[in-house]
């Protein structure tokens, strides 16, 4: 018995596929009622964007442009003050200065981590001021330290030649010697700074940063009105540090247990007199048989009612690896039982401790979570 098959005209067989029906005529017309739906325009000001944009930004951008118009004004006084005295070059220095009198003294504040965390604990100030992004402000004022600073420098060299004798204004007076010191003293921070430096050699970095204690004596020296300026995140640093050493030193820090977890994670349970800490805080750790300088931050996994304080630590650095050989059990899923304050030869700390200190995620409970459930 044969079989007989039956085909479309080839006319039908080369439309698309959506196209190829018994009524033709029907499905296309609905194709051309779905192309005429349009969608839906979004407004030009959405409310929500708005609202999300500022929960994010909102206070950021307010502090940003603060500080912006806290510099324009210094220029504007600046240049009124000296306006063509004894020349424009010397206007455009004391522009510069002026702005490097106030950033030189406010880049302290951001790095003032007691401070911060102590302010931080009054709610309506923790909904004002942008404690989180501190290290962005820090560099944003670096930024304009160093463009002032060019600026400053290369107009009093222009104002130097126009005596005939820049050499001996730049090199024999004060204000031009410490000028070039403060200049070689910013290119190394600076440099040592940056990323691909800083990472992967924190020692030059730490060391080239604490050139700061050298930077701000030849400052207050070159500067006859920075002190006015310097007076008071100079006073707040000294006594931070000053606290920061007392507490990191003095009040020892014991390593109770440490576990080696799979996937290169240490877990680590310490006990320090005087340690008050909240959920989402983290705090930072040096090992003088490491590094004497290195302090590297951790957040704390603990919870405020146990006896003990830990961290879990990611070791994939020379420091992190270093200390995992230096503490940790060998094997994987093991724990020892440490209780030891001084390291190997008895005399130095085996671990410090430098903290606590705030974080966004320590205010998670200040606020209320809606969710949106989706049945389908």
């Amino acid at each position: 018995m044969s079989r007989v098959g039956y085909a479309r005209p080839s006319s039908q067989l080369q439309k698309p596929l959506l196209a190829v029906g018994d009524d033709d005529n029907a499905i296309e017309g609905e194709l051309n009622e779905l192309q005429e739906v349009a969608e839906p325009k979004k407004p030009l000001i959405n409310v929500d964007d708005i609202k999300e944009w500022w929960a994010a930004e909102g206070w950021k951008t307010v502090f940003f442009l603060m500080w912006l118009a806290a510099n324009i004004v210094l220029i504007v006084l600046a240049a009124v003050e000296y306006w063509n005295k004894p020349n424009y070059f010397v206007t455009v220095a004391r522009m510069g200065g002026a702005t490097l009198n106030l950033n030189c003294a406010l880049i302290l504040v951001p790095v003032l981590r007691n401070c911060l965390t102590w302010v931080r604990k009054i709610s309506f100030l923790r909904d004002v001021i942008p404690f989180d992004s501190n290290i962005r402000f820090h560099k944003i004022i670096a930024y304009a330290i160093f463009f002032a600073g060019w600026v400053h420098g290369l107009a009093h060299y222009l104002n130097y030649n126009e005596t005939g004798a820049p050499w001996t204004f730049g090199w024999t007076t004060l204000a031009g010697a410490t000028g070039h010191v403060l200049s070689l003293i910013c290119i190394l921070i600076g440099t040592a700074a940056i990323d691909p430096v800083r990472r992967p050699n924190f020692n030059i970095f730490y060391i080239t940063h604490h050139t700061f204690i050298i930077f701000f004596a030849l400052l207050l020296a070159h500067g006859p009105r920075f002190w006015m300026y310097f007076i008071g995140p100079g006073v707040l640093y000294f006594l931070e540090r000053a606290y920061r050493e007392i507490s990191s030193r003095k009040l020892r820090t014991r390593v109770v247990t440490v576990t080696n977890h799979p996937s290169d994670v240490v877990e680590i349970h310490m006990r320090k007199k005087l340690f008050r800490y909240k959920p989402g805080q983290y705090l930072f750790l040096n090992s003088p048989y490491l590094s004497r300088w290195e302090w590297h931050p951790f957040t704390i996994t603990s919870s405020p009612e146990q006896d003990t304080v830990s961290c879990h630590i990611r070791c994939v650095g020379d420091w992190t690896k270093g200390l995992r050989k230096l503490i940790a059990p060998p094997q994987e899923g093991t724990q020892i039982t440490l209780y030891r304050t001084y390291g190997p030869d008895n005399k130095k700390a085996l671990l410090r401790i430098d903290g606590p200190y705030g974080a966004a995620s320590e205010d998670v409970f200040d606020y209320k979570v809606q969710w949106n459930i989706l049945l389908r």
